[in-house]
């Protein structure tokens, strides 16, 4: 007499086969994102607490250049007065005199304007140079270039106070990382100096920061 298999033994036996198939599809996901030099040593600090330089896409150094302030798409850093010095570091390095914006410098918006469609925390572009006496910095957006009214704040004063409104914006060539969960970059300057007991987590979110290349530094003065 032929067995018979019952719905509910195909429906099982199913479920089973799906299941391996996710686990094989996710085990050859990480694998070929192991193949990453970032991803690797992302996934190094994660389980050592260390990295090492790897290929092209990592790079350690000691100390550093004016190149690499020039290559960075944005620099992360773990303390404020480190942020502020690189800020007036890579415009140095881009041979930015002025302590006001130049057109295609980025910015980012420290107050939310609903009325311009402008986040706070968002990074965008300067659409003009930035003059002295000006009520309103020019910025660009995906509908256009615009004009917002706001004040300025310049390298060496990007944390102080802001009356409401109009808010404000400062130079962002420098970060903390928080500020930049969530986004990538083609190219990142990271400067390992994190000081907390969450230093781990602070250079895994600094590493996948980057989508192309990194580079990591323990000092931030340009040799």
């Amino acid at each position: 007499m032929q067995r018979k298999t019952s719905p509910l033994a195909i429906q099982a036996s199913y479920h089973r086969s799906k299941a391996c198939r996710s686990r094989s599809a996710l085990t050859e996901i990480h694998r070929r994102a192991l193949e990453s030099p970032i991803i690797r040593q992302a996934h190094a600090v994660r389980s050592t607490g260390a990295y090492a330089a790897d290929g092209d896409a990592v790079r350690v150094v000691n100390r550093l250049s004016a190149d690499d302030l020039r290559r960075a798409d944005v620099v992360l850093t773990g303390r404020r007065a480190t942020r502020m010095r690189m800020n007036a570091l890579v415009r140095q390095a881009h041979s930015i005199a002025s302590p006001l914006p130049r057109l295609g410098e980025p910015l980012v918006c420290l107050r939310n304007a609903r009325k311009y469609g402008i986040c706070n925390g968002a990074i965008y572009y300067a659409s003009r140079d930035l003059h002295e006496g000006d009520k309103t910095i020019g910025v660009s957006t995906d509908s256009g270039d615009i004009e917002v009214p706001a004040w300025f704040l310049p390298p060496g004063s990007e944390y102080d106070r802001l009356d409401l409104p109009p808010g404000g914006w400062m130079i962002a060539f420098a970060f903390g990382y928080a500020m930049v969960q969530g986004s990538e970059f083609d190219n990142v300057l990271l400067l390992d100096e994190w000081f907390r007991d969450d230093r781990v987590q602070w250079l895994y979110t600094g590493i996948t920061r980057a989508k192309e290349r990194i580079t990591i530094a323990s000092k931030g003065e340009p040799a």
